[in-house]
């Protein structure tokens, strides 16, 4: 039978597959602890739920939370796990099932058969009892930032207000010029650049349509790549990709290599506004995220105010 909260967590003493001694003993009075079992490496389900724990694990260490993963995979496949999906946290090899069983995540019938644990998912005070279950089989709320360190918390108000200082104005800046790059070609089109480049109505009409065609296409796409390779590296790539062809453009000799970059444009900032949403999601509990989501979204209304002087040389 699976623990409950506030029992005291079984005391444990293992190896993770990159050579870290893990005690809970140590962890007392210092950290929080999400101890998560799951049935295997490489599945699809539980490839999104280590993928999810790294995404936060900044977050979760910001404020004293280690984060261990455990199932019955050998010490090969969590360092083969851990290179493919940048794991950052420690893997357990639990070959006989004695940690599954100690915590009481032993799985269901099938599970047993199978020789697998189940997805069970425990947080561990620095008091060393159980504060929080989450069993997927079952379908409870899912683990959060904000279910392993609570958003009452002091720390958690501090590093809000941080986030909000250091995150958010490059934030709008960002979606300042994202959004820009896709109205620019409006105000650029009729003070200059149709003339330059012989473009008639229709072909502007396509230069200007022809970005969202990128957009939609990849826009799917490249949020599961996000869930992935995690939003810092993802969104770090969008950015570059992005620059470099909105770079290119200024040196657009035709309408053909114009239609192309819009294009091209359009393919390399997909993904950054739901990216970005979900960035914000890590860093900001539920009763301050809708708050940050607006100060980004002022980047709209700020690239139409100066997108006119600025996309018409003025």
């Amino acid at each position: 039978m699976s623990l409950k909260i506030g029992e005291p967590a079984p005391q444990f003493d293992v190896t993770s597959s990159d050579g870290r001694r893990l005690r809970l003993a140590d962890f007392a009075g210092k950290k929080n602890v999400v101890v998560y079992f799951y049935p295997a490496d490489f599945t699809p389900v539980c490839t999104a739920e280590a993928c999810g724990f790294r995404d936060m694990y900044a977050d979760l260490q910001s404020h004293d939370t280690e984060v261990i993963g455990v199932s019955v995979d050998d010490e090969e496949s969590h360092k083969a796990f851990a290179r493919k999906h940048a794991v950052p946290f420690p893997l357990v090899t639990d070959r006989d099932r004695s940690l599954a069983h100690a915590f009481g995540a032993g799985g269901n019938f099938i599970d047993q058969l199978r020789g697998k644990t189940g997805r069970v998912t425990y947080v561990i005070g620095k008091d060393g009892r159980i504060h929080g279950v989450f069993d997927s089989a079952r379908e409870e709320p899912a683990m959060t930032s904000d279910t392993a360190v609570g958003t009452e918390d002091h720390l958690v108000r501090a590093g809000v207000r941080r986030a909000g200082k250091r995150l958010v104005p490059l934030l709008v800046l960002l979606y300042f010029v994202n959004y820009l790059d896709r109205v620019n070609i409006g105000f650029a089109g009729p003070n200059g650049m149709n003339a330059e480049l012989g473009l008639s109505a229709t072909l502007f009409g396509i230069a200007a349509g022809v970005f969202f065609i990128g957009y939609l296409l990849l826009e799917v796409p490249s949020n599961l790549l996000l869930h992935r390779f995690g939003a810092r590296r993802w969104i770090a790539r969008i950015l570059v990709s992005w620059g470099i062809v909105a770079t290119i453009m200024a040196f657009t000799p035709n309408a053909t290599v114009l239609i192309v970059l819009r294009f091209l444009l359009g393919v390399a900032e997909a993904g950054f506004l739901p990216g970005i949403i979900y960035y914000l999601s890590q860093w900001f509990p539920r009763e301050e995220r809708a708050k940050a989501v607006s100060w980004f979204m002022i980047g709209i209304p700020l690239s139409v105010v100066f997108g006119g002087p600025l996309s018409a040389g003025c």
